[in-house]
């Protein structure tokens, strides 16, 4: 190593690829770039020989730059895919917001459930299937399935609506809640001896998808009948309550109406509002049928009975109530039978006797008074005994600490 020669040395330079290095894609590709090149010069070539050639001819200088640029944009087009017109035009369009973790979480959770629903109720009918015939081995009554009547022949021929044109005020999981009532109010009428004509009007927008997407409800095939869903006893439409039944009087039924619904008229149709808001849109069917014309009532609630919880009822109660006056014409023993015990509910003018299960059957008001005040005795001599108890334990301890 000569004296002049110092510091690091260099790393040698890769040699270049060559002619025989490059693959066959590679020299395919490189041979057609030069072609579509080549095609592109004769064709600004032969555009400029056809243009004025005086003054305000073409210069050379810009004639060169012009291929140049064309040359640049023919090998970016070759090295960058195409845009689709989907990509432009989601471009146009406002993106879509980004989902939180929350969010992302929920979908996959639903992704989840929806992969397993299938198998889960599969297994759930082979063990109710062994159930039944364990039952039959063992010589136990299987208890039957309810039966369904028609409302074509039904001695009943009232009209009952449920509106559901009030998916704007709804978000996702209140349609769903919504389209669950429809299911059980559906269920009611389907297993009553004399059912109602029951119709759900307005349905459209994110309720029918929802209705259709719904698996308790997908296979009623609502709007085109079927041979297979022909038993399917119930008329939807997205028509409005007055297109849909043009021959009957409406009637909404709202709780802020000052009219009082005394008794059906088979002359009317009865309105539901299909809506889920936990009580954040007020009197919302209220105003919809003042500003369409409507008749309204609200049930007799107050005159009958009494509520120490709110007086809001769901979808599927009040269609049952109504359900259940038809057959017995009692407004009485048709809230009692359908509002839960939850809402506290007592007859009016009998304040001590709330739906709670009676510990003694008494017939006469007189043994009703009796039993209660030797309740009420009871429950104060209850602290007496406890109090004398006390004092004997006191008088055994001390006795204990003497001895």
């Amino acid at each position: 190593m000569s004296g002049r020669q110092g510091g690091k040395l260099k790393p040698l330079k890769a040699a270049k690829k060559g002619a025989k290095d490059l693959s066959e894609e590679d020299l395919e590709f490189k041979k057609k770039q030069q072609e579509e090149a080549k095609k592109l010069k004769e064709a600004a070539a032969k555009a400029a020989g056809k243009g004025p050639m005086g003054g305000a001819g073409i210069k050379k200088s810009k004639m060169s730059s012009e291929v140049a640029a064309e040359d640049h944009a023919v090998e970016t087009t070759q090295e960058e895919p195409q845009e689709t017109p989907e990509e432009v035009a989601g471009e146009d369009s406002d993106p879509e917001p980004p989902m939180s973790k929350k969010q992302m979480k929920k979908m996959q959770k639903r992704e989840r459930f929806l992969e397993h629903r299938k198998e889960k109720r599969k297994i759930e009918k082979e063990r109710k299937k062994a159930k039944r015939q364990a039952m039959r081995e063992a010589g136990i009554d299987v208890p039957k399935r309810k039966p369904c009547y028609s409302m074509a022949s039904s001695s009943c021929k009232q009209a009952v609506a449920i509106d559901m044109g009030y998916s704007e005020y709804m978000n996702d999981k209140a349609i769903s809640a919504t389209i669950a009532q429809l299911a059980f109010s559906y269920s009611a009428n389907r297993h009553s001896e004399a059912p109602m004509q029951f119709s759900i009007v307005s349905m459209t927008g994110a309720a029918k998808e929802a209705f259709e997407r719904s698996e308790t409800t997908k296979n009623w095939d609502a709007f085109e009948r079927s041979e297979t869903t022909k038993n399917w006893d119930v008329n939807i439409t997205s028509d409005d309550v007055s297109t849909a039944l043009p021959d009957k009087k409406v009637v909404y039924l709202t709780a802020e109406s000052d009219n009082v619904l005394t008794d059906l008229d088979e002359k009317c149709v009865y309105v539901i509002g299909g809506i889920v808001d936990h009580n954040a849109h007020k009197g919302l069917s209220y105003r919809i049928a003042q500003e369409k014309g409507y008749d309204h009532a609200r049930l007799p609630i107050s005159e009958y009975i009494k509520l120490t919880t709110r007086k809001v009822l769901t979808i599927n109660h009040v269609f049952e109530i109504l359900l259940h006056y038809t057959q017995s014409r009692d407004w009485k023993e048709a809230f009692l039978s359908v509002i839960p015990e939850r809402k506290g509910i007592s007859v009016n003018g009998d304040q001590d006797n709330e739906r709670k299960p009676d510990a003694d059957n008494c017939k006469t008001e007189e043994n009703d008074d009796c039993s209660n005040q030797e309740k009420s005795v009871e429950v104060k001599e209850e602290p007496i005994e406890v109090k004398e108890k006390s004092a004997e334990v006191k008088e055994e301890s001390n006795a204990g600490m003497e001895n």
